[in-house]
């Protein structure tokens, strides 16, 4: 009897469950190509403005998207001692009607110290495809696979190994100065040389993004990421501040500064991290 009670309620659920989601997708099914595009273009239409601030889109990668190039400056303390300085340049382009999908690219240069050494090269090159597959209201969720290429044959700059990394973000509008970003990320090494540290982890980040007067911005990256080669939580954490300049909001300028929670984040333990980062929208 409670077998069958299990069995009858289960599958109420299952039934109700694809139920919701049966009529949307009959509909869908139903529009002509032109009533497809005008639904896509009331939704673009409809999606909070926030959703269309450069200071959301600079902290998450599922907000609406625009052709820009950004240009980042760091520095890195290890413990050993040891330094690194890097220069990255990473141009975006958008596609699509509303720039819904885009390409991505990471330019790394690194200057390593390390002792009385310097090495200096370029590191790993980054290619993303990504589509921002849902807009509407105060809401959007992207999907995105990136693939960090080899270049550099010296250990201390790295770019010696292949990662494939595959990303899903959503973000959204609690009102009109706060939103919360929340990504999940896995980055797996699919070839690397010996003597290279291999890369197997799980990451999860809830960002929340404050938007403040003059066109300020405020957020918080906490990276919880979990490393399956060594079995450990690794958690950094990552504040920045930024300000939107120019008549169409065009240049963007922030600083950051990121440090571990724990001393497990690395076999180079990084101490910190801080850097300025230049976007350009075109």
């Amino acid at each position: 009897m409670r077998n069958k009670l299990f069995f009858r309620i289960v599958s109420l659920s299952l039934i109700s469950f694809f139920g919701l989601f049966a009529a949307p997708c009959h509909a869908a099914t139903a529009e002509t190509p032109n009533e497809t595009l005008k639904s896509s273009a009331d939704s673009w239409e409809t999606l909070n403005p926030v959703l269309k601030d450069p200071r959301i889109v600079t902290s998450s990668v599922a907000a609406a998207n625009g052709d820009r190039i950004n240009v980042i400056t760091d520095w890195t303390n290890f413990r050993g001692p040891s330094s690194e300085t890097q220069f990255k340049i990473r141009p975006l382009f958008g596609f699509g009607r509303h720039k819904e999908a885009f390409v991505q690219f990471d330019l790394p240069v690194k200057i390593h110290k390390a002792d009385d050494a310097v090495f200096g090269g370029l590191d790993g090159l980054g290619t993303r495809l990504a589509w921002v597959y849902y807009r509407k209201n105060n809401m959007t969720q992207s999907a995105s696979f990136k693939v960090i290429s080899p270049t550099n044959t010296n250990k201390h700059i790295a770019g010696r190994t292949t990662v494939l990394n595959p990303e899903w973000a959503t973000t959204y509008v609690i009102n009109d100065w706060f939103a919360l970003t929340g990504v999940v990320s896995y980055a797996v090494s699919v070839h690397q040389d010996e003597g290279t540290e291999k890369i197997n982890q799980l990451t999860f980040k809830p960002v929340p993004t404050f938007l403040l007067p003059k066109q300020c911005y405020f957020f918080v990256e906490p990276d919880l990421a979990w490393n399956f080669h060594d079995g450990r939580l690794e958690p950094l954490i990552r504040p920045t501040i930024g300000k939107v300049f120019g008549k169409n909001k065009n240049l963007d300028i922030n600083a950051f500064f990121e440090a571990p929670l724990t001393n497990n984040t690395s076999k180079k333990v990084e101490l910190f991290r801080t850097g300025v980062e230049v976007i350009w929208y075109f």
